[in-house]
């Protein structure tokens, strides 16, 4: 068992069932490749800010009669530079969110699935098991070449349907993605040799009798009696 396994993960583990590799985004690229979703709240919210502070600054009003400026002449851009910050407490959230799941997710691959462990609070698990899996590839950026890192995506063929209010649909395909993580090549390899060996195996016969060891045997020595009588 590896050492470094995830308890949420090893804890699902069926009866035999053997881990072949485990692995973490790695916490730099990951939060990088995040970082987008983050920036334009922060963007959005100086603007904001810088905005309402000039335009105080060069505001004039008269109030009971006496010229004033900046501040004295009310709320207003009190209110936009509050805006400016609430906008950039938000982006801060998601910041926030982002580098948990890079602490917290993890992803495993054993002789029968793809694991992956997330959640904020509580473990979350999915399995990937091979019969479902349909196609596998490699998305690797300009992050992921600086950093030898990339994110291996699975399809199992599920998608999802959206309906606007105009009564349009538009169909998704829907993915489970390993991360940001070390070697992607090298995982690809092996789950697409994986692959390559149930597929050989449909045609062979043998993966009947890994799905159905046990009945199989049986079969076997229900044919050895039947020789013995013939």
């Amino acid at each position: 068992m590896n050492n470094n396994l995830d308890k949420s993960i090893e804890r699902i583990l069926e009866n035999g069932e053997k881990v072949s590799w485990f692995g973490k985004p790695v916490f730099l690229p990951y939060i990088l490749n995040s970082f987008f979703p983050v920036l334009i709240p922060v963007l959005l919210g100086s603007f904001i800010i810088k905005k309402g502070l000039s335009a105080e600054a060069n505001a004039e009003c008269v109030v009971d009669g006496i010229t004033k400026s900046g501040s004295d002449c009310g709320m207003g851009f009190f209110t936009a530079v509050h805006i400016g910050e609430i906008i950039i407490g938000v982006g801060l959230l998601l910041l926030l969110g982002i580098i948990i799941s890079a602490l917290v997710n993890s992803y495993a691959v054993t002789d029968r699935r793809v694991i992956l462990r997330s959640g904020l609070i509580g473990a979350d698990i999915e399995s990937v098991y091979f019969d479902k899996l349909k196609d596998i590839s490699v998305v690797v950026g300009l992050v992921g070449k600086m950093f030898n890192t990339g994110s291996v995506i699975l399809n199992t063929g599920d998608t999802e349907t959206y309906t606007d209010k105009d009564g349009h649909t538009s169909t998704t395909l829907v993915t489970k993605n390993l991360l940001s993580i070390k070697n992607p090549y090298d995982v690809y390899k092996q789950l697409q040799t994986i692959l390559n060996d149930r597929k050989n195996a449909q045609y062979s016969g043998r993966k009947d009798f890994e799905d159905n060891k046990e009945g199989y045997k049986e079969f076997v020595q229900q044919t050895e009696e039947f020789k013995k009588e013939i």
